[in-house]
């Protein structure tokens, strides 16, 4: 593994390593070298993101804030297939993972055991924002 997949998976620790292979063979690696729109409020978006060092910055009902690292961005919109409720740009200096949610939930629906440990990272991911 490289260092940076090291790395994401000692947050993707409850997967296998078998399992985490498969996560990352249909992932997209991404790095702060634009200050890129990954979502955008209203909108479903068509990729689930992963900060793994760095920030993003959040805009909602004109509030923003940054987040990072190690969140889930998309989650929400993922797990109840809705629209974002926020709009989130990459900052210059994120490093990260994305999957379409298209081939994830195909990944996912295909591999059971996975789906529960994946879906384990997202509920733990979303607690953490809500206790902050």
């Amino acid at each position: 593994m490289s260092e940076r997949e090291k790395k994401l998976y000692q947050v993707f620790n409850t997967l296998s390593p078998g399992e985490f292979k498969k996560l990352l063979k249909i992932a997209d690696w991404f790095d702060g070298s634009s200050e890129e729109q990954i979502t955008t409020e209203g909108e479903v978006p068509a990729r689930l993101y992963f900060i793994i060092d760095g920030e993003a910055l959040i805009a909602r009902d004109d509030k923003k804030f940054f987040v990072g690292p190690s969140v889930f961005i998309g989650e929400l919109a993922y797990l109840i297939k809705k629209p974002a409720t926020a709009t989130v740009k990459l900052t210059d200096k994120v490093v990260g993972i994305s999957w379409k949610t298209s081939s994830l939930i195909k990944l996912l629906a295909s591999n059971p055991q996975m789906k529960i440990a994946f879906d384990g990272l997202l509920n733990q991911d979303l607690a953490a924002k809500l206790a902050r």
